[in-house]
């Protein structure tokens, strides 16, 4: 009797069962891979899967042709998809490249991951998508269509300081600054208001493989992230948080703070991080 249960147990986990009804993982991850197919005329390769309460589950995906482009999905164990999160991480993916863009001549080695809240989740931007079409252009001009509110973007800077850093410390506020304005102005071309923050992380070399590791299996950044990057407590000296106001112009020490960071604070933060 206690071998049959013991193969029991062992045949429960090694089938990976979740949530209610005993759904396999592998049979969820089918279910949610035939859905966005269904949805967006491609293939897709589903990482993992994990249970939200009774029958949903939260699931991250990327493009089969796109390993790059993760992306979070709320489903029902039946294949509906309440919402996905894939246009909004197209547009995060483009918000990247033109902040690396202004920022990759300053740090010789850097990961920027961008990420967003904006859930457009509608049949003609799945059209979009399955043509084409879908841009930035369209990306602004539909979410400000569907709401006036302002458009949260947050931007983790992994920078490896052992490749080198081509500027001083007050080259690279002064660089941030202007990355920043140009971020701005594409809102500003489309009407929306943007409110940006930034998470700087100096890290050797190891670490920052790590940190790209991560971004490689996960679609946001939580608290394992945290662990990676600052260590198992948080205190480890690697970071410094910048978030845009336009009414300090341009940097806060933290959203709703009225602390300016001038370039004289950023110079002597990067000077405590060494």
């Amino acid at each position: 009797m206690a071998a049959i249960i013991i193969m029991g147990v062992l045949l429960i986990t090694t089938l990976g069962l979740t949530g209610c009804g005993f759904q396999t993982k592998r049979n969820l991850k089918k279910v949610l891979e035939k859905a966005l197919q269904g949805r967006y005329n491609e293939e897709f390769v589903c990482l993992n899967v994990w249970a939200n309460g009774g029958p949903s589950y939260f699931g991250v995906c990327y493009p089969k042709n796109n390993r790059d482009l993760l992306f979070e999905i709320l489903f029902i164990d039946d294949g509906e998809i309440s919402y996905d999160e894939y246009a909004s991480m197209l547009a995060s993916k483009e918000l990247s490249k033109e902040l690396y863009n202004q920022l990759s001549e300053v740090f010789q080695e850097c990961y920027i991951y961008c990420y967003n809240y904006k859930v457009i989740n509608d049949t003609v931007t799945a059209e979009k998508i399955n043509s084409g079409e879908f841009n930035l252009d369209y990306f602004f001009e539909t979410m400000h269509e569907q709401s006036d509110d302002d458009l949260s973007l947050y931007y983790r800077i992994c920078i490896n300081k052992e490749s080198g850093i081509s500027a001083t410390y007050e080259e690279e506020y002064k660089s941030l600054n202007k990355a920043t304005q140009e971020i701005m102005k594409i809102g500003e071309n489309h009407g929306v208001k943007l409110n940006l923050t930034f998470w700087l992380y100096f890290l050797p070399s190891d670490v920052y493989k790590d940190g790209i590791e991560y971004f490689n299996n996960h679609a946001r950044a939580r608290s394992e992230f945290e662990y990676i990057i600052l260590g198992e407590y948080r205190n480890l000296k690697r970071e410094i948080r910048m978030d845009y106001d336009e009414n300090i112009k341009p940097f806060s020490r933290k959203e709703f703070e009225p602390m300016p960071i001038t370039q004289k604070d950023y110079v002597e933060m990067r000077k405590s991080l060494e």
